[in-house]
């Protein structure tokens, strides 16, 4: 057992740097290779990759949040030096992972059949169809074991080991997609192969180099433990009501989006989506450590700690996010077109597109913060209290969007549906939470997280917007100057709005403060 302990505020600041740069990357990767392949396989297919990848998504809450609960035991153990309860979680963990698989495996061939037709897949692509969803399930029920590497190597705290492995399957998708394309033959079938073969590979990775960390530890029958499996599938089943609400407005509203709507039509939703996720994704990263931190401050009864720490990380999120808003309220359209200029879409679904990617970006701008301050409430111990708030709020949000895509909204009511979520979320579900738990009244929040992020919104929507107009951005030079002009004041309103900002550009720019 190793009994070193790196200092935790370097394991903070670290895991999280990390963490924004795999986010990044992966991004950027992301915007590469979409349009490539929307143009090559067509809406229509596209939509067909989209539906059978969320429901695949769905599949994943077989594991049960175990994946998500391996790390703390792990931690837990390593702390005790018990190197007996670290094979009895190691050996408990992988066994009942490699259940699942099996579980998902079954759950796969008896879906096989009649998912085509649920989804509104046409008639003539029901067997690529089914050879699609069958590859991806069958990669997914080899990796939900492996999946513990993962779980080990947080454990002993190598967040960047997990970074770097994610970092390089989304190189390994774009190599795969490349290699498909200059070989003429990226399709359904061959994008499934290359894909989950890139996605084995990384868990593969991941599970060699943590069972390599453990040393002697290997997942064994005779040393799985029963008590052992109770608690990590006690604390799974808590991470697991989070992930199934996830669940229920990201991939449920898409594969309603299906029968609903069209292949097709749930095809330009999911790019939309993939955009507006990966930005969340990437905004997201500074709440990351404040699950750490406020558990500390509670535990020293340090109340105006708690509240410095909420108020910051609210005023910067919201300044991100009413700033990414004000972007893409500007720019959205003109960038779709730039972006995916070589695809089969139409000039009314870039119309809706941008529509609804202004719809999904301001509730964006609303929500992240409370995505910042549900992982303060997590740190109070109010668990519970959050991830049934969370799953309400989906429902609603599933609700909302099948009715209005019933009704003649069309993409519109999905992207209402996804909206609604992180509106309730931020409006009415963790505020009054948050007020409660910092005894912090809400003009005092609104004046200290909120009014500063609107005002940096403000300044970015107006340079945008005054871009646009001398410079319209029709042109991938004119798109990058507004973005970029849209950028710098971005960055020069957190500069304004946030200490730990205003330290780091000054040193940048090697200028000391008079």
């Amino acid at each position: 057992m190793d009994a070193k302990r790196p200092n935790a505020s370097a394991v903070l600041v670290s895991g999280s740097a990390a963490s924004l740069l795999a986010n990044l990357i992966d991004l950027l990767f992301s915007l590469f290779i979409l349009p490539l392949m929307v143009a090559e396989l067509g809406k229509e297919h596209y939509g067909i990759w989209t539906l059978i990848g969320q429901t695949i998504g769905f599949l994943v809450l077989s594991n049960l949040g175990v994946s998500n609960a391996v790390g703390r035991f792990v931690a837990r153990a390593r702390a005790r030096g018990d190197a007996e309860e670290l094979n009895a979680v190691v050996s408990s963990s992988f066994l009942m992972m490699a259940f699942s698989g099996l579980v998902i495996l079954l759950a796969s061939l008896l879906l096989l059949g009649p998912l085509p037709g649920w989804l509104g897949i046409q008639p003539a692509d029901h067997a690529a169809a089914r050879v699609v969803f069958l590859i991806n399930a069958g990669t997914l029920a080899l990796a939900l074991p492996m999946r513990i590497g993962a779980g080990i190597l947080s454990g002993y705290q190598h967040y960047g080991l997990v970074n770097g492995m994610q970092t390089l399957y989304s190189l390994g998708r774009v190599a795969g997609v490349l290699a498909l394309l200059a070989a003429g033959r990226l399709s359904l079938v061959p994008l499934a192969w290359a894909l989950s073969a890139a996605s084995l590979l990384q868990y593969l990775a991941l599970l060699v180099i943590g069972l390599r960390i453990i040393g002697g530890v290997r997942p064994r029958l005779e040393r799985a433990s029963l008590p052992v499996a109770k608690e990590v599938l006690g604390l799974g089943l808590a991470s697991m009501v989070l992930s199934s609400s996830s669940s229920l407005y990201r991939e449920g509203i898409v594969l309603a989006a299906g029968p609903l709507l069209g292949p097709s039509t749930a095809g330009v939703y999911g790019v939309v989506l993939t955009v507006v996720t990966r930005i969340s994704g990437l905004l997201s990263q500074l709440g990351n450590p404040l699950l750490t931190l406020a558990s500390e401050a509670q535990a020293r009864g340090d109340m105006k700690q708690l509240r410095a720490l909420s108020d910051g990380v609210l005023r910067v999120t919201f300044a991100l996010g009413v700033s990414a808003a004000a972007g893409l309220a500007v720019f959205g359209e003109p960038a779709l077109r730039l972006w995916l200029g070589g695809t089969d879409w139409t000039p009314a679904e870039y119309q809706v597109a941008a529509q609804a990617l202004t719809l999904m970006s301001a509730a964006l701008a609303v929500g992240l913060p409370q995505l910042a301050a549900r992982s303060l409430l997590q740190g109070v111990g109010k668990h519970w209290v959050v991830s049934w708030g969370f799953l309400l709020a989906s429902l609603g949000g599933l609700g909302l969007a099948v009715w209005g895509m019933r009704n003649g909204w069309g993409l519109l009511g999905a992207a209402a549906g996804w909206s609604f979520v992180l509106l309730a979320q931020g409006v009415f579900i963790y505020p009054p939470m948050l007020l409660r738990a910092l005894e912090q009244t809400p003009g005092a929040l609104l004046r200290a997280a909120y009014l500063p992020g609107f005002l940096v919104g403000l300044a970015v929507w107006g340079a945008s917007a005054g871009m646009a107009a001398w410079f319209p951005p029709g042109s991938p030079l004119n798109l990058l100057f507004g973005v970029g002009v849209g950028f710098l004041a971005g960055l020069a309103g957190l500069a304004a709005v946030s200490q730990y900002v205003r330290k780091r550009l000054l040193r940048i720019l090697r200028i000391k403060k008079k």
